[in-house]
């Protein structure tokens, strides 16, 4: 439980809270040496696992890519890990975010892993690709429409968070702000709130994105009291990685 919680305030710490001008040499440390870690790790460890899926998910680098292409086909281990169906999603939805694996590879995994769990962890990979095209396919299947069952809307809002390249989100801004009341309205609590949390383009972090928030809210005093937590909610997540991107610029 405590390496579940460094990790994770590692990985919040890197993304949202380094100074942008200085944050992909910290992100290529922290993949760097997750994966030192994960190679370090006992054999078969619950800890082992935990470092290469926080590894997979930081995976830009060519030793990385390389390394997670090596594992999904066999041809290389690291001793005690069991490559199973979780840890083949793992793998592929890490390449799917780097740019590293398409629909082909993903609709093939699927074939291996026809379940409903697949198909949710295919939801989630085919979100996470790095094109325009693919966030916004997450958006109108999700977003728009009302046609995705509840596992599969909440696997495709994780994917479409996953980005390497924050500018894949921008747009989405305008968009999630536009949209938001309309979700609320319209669908039901749980659903409304998932997509509410999920689909806020939080990988951004900037200041656009806190600008637009407080807008929101300024604008929609009358709004329903649980969205407008929810939306303030993401709006103070920004404030503190604001804050902290402050204090962390050269």
């Amino acid at each position: 439980t405590l390496l579940r919680v460094l990790i994770q305030q590692v990985s919040t710490a890197a993304l949202s809270y380094t100074a942008p001008q200085r944050r992909g040499e910290v992100l290529a440390e922290v993949e760097a040496s997750l994966l030192t870690s994960a190679r370090a790790a006992a054999p078969g460890s619950d800890a082992q696992l935990q470092l290469v899926t926080a590894w997979a998910s930081f995976a830009q680098s060519e030793e990385s890519l390389a390394l997670l292409r090596g594992l999904l086909s066999g041809e290389e281990t690291l001793e005690g890990l069991t490559v199973d169906q979780d840890i083949r999603w793992t793998l592929v939805t890490a390449l799917a975010t780097a740019g590293a694996a398409d629909q082909p590879e993903i609709d093939a995994e699927l074939e291996r892993d026809n379940t409903a769990t697949g198909r949710e962890k295919a939801a989630r990979a085919l979100a996470a690709r790095p094109t325009a095209e693919a966030k916004a396919e997450a958006w109108r299947a999700a977003v728009e429409s009302d046609e995705l069952p509840n596992a599969v809307l909440a696997a495709t809002a994780l994917g479409f968070g996953r980005v390497h390249d924050t500018e894949l989100l921008v747009e989405y801004v305008d968009r999630y702000h536009a949209a938001i009341a309309g979700v609320w309205e319209s669908r039901t609590h749980h659903i409304a709130e998932s997509i509410a949390v999920g689909f806020y383009p939080l990988a951004l972090a900037d200041q656009r994105l806190l600008d637009a928030t407080a807008a929101w809210l300024d604008a929609n005093p009358d709004a329903p009291s649980g969205l407008r937590r929810t939306v303030a909610e993401n709006r103070d997540t920004v404030a503190r990685a604001l804050a902290a991107q402050e204090r962390d610029t050269p």
